[in-house]
Formats: structure tokens, sequence, C-alpha cells
């Protein structure tokens, strides 16, 4: 999914696994609802011995007044200051 800015009733959401791309980019996997409707960020907070990520979900700009409840897997890049390396990586609320 491609980082959306311009959410509404944001909240965040839980995420399942991780891949690494590279050293300093990770894409986590989570729980999507309809593309239409909802979008996602993500925000980490880094240090030399964690990083922590949460995801934020939320209503995108020009979505419909009614939402199917639709369940996918999606996923999201997120670029790192620094590579993970031996860091601990956290899901945060």
């Amino acid at each position: 999914m491609t980082p959306s800015t311009t959410l509404t009733n944001q909240h965040s959401t839980q995420w399942n696994t991780y891949q690494v791309v590279t050293s300093k980019t990770l894409r986590l996997f989570y729980s999507a609802g309809d593309t239409g409707c909802y979008g996602y960020r993500t925000v980490a907070k880094q240090d030399s011995s964690q990083v922590r990520i949460r995801i934020i979900e939320g209503t995108l700009p020009n979505a419909p007044d009614t939402c199917t409840l639709i369940g996918m897997y999606g996923s999201i890049l997120v670029h790192l200051e620094q590579p993970l390396g031996s860091r601990t990586l956290l899901a945060e609320q």
C-alpha cells in the first residue's frame, strides 16, 4: 500500500509479521480493509537498541459513505534511519 497522510478517523492497527527488504527497509504485513475506503501510514520511533513501529489506519478523504466489510492482507514499506541490524523490532500500539 502507498502511505496516506490525509486520513480521518485514525487509529492504530496491529501488524502481524515483517520482511527485511534491505538493511534500512522493512515490509510490514497486516489485516487491511477495503482499499477504496481505508488508507494506512506508519510511525517509527528509533533508537540505538529498538525500532518501534505503529501502523495507522484511517478513512480516505473520498471514501464512500458505506464501506463493505472486506478483509485482506496488506503490506506497507517502512524506511529506517539506520540499518535494523541487531536492534529489537517492536509493534507499538
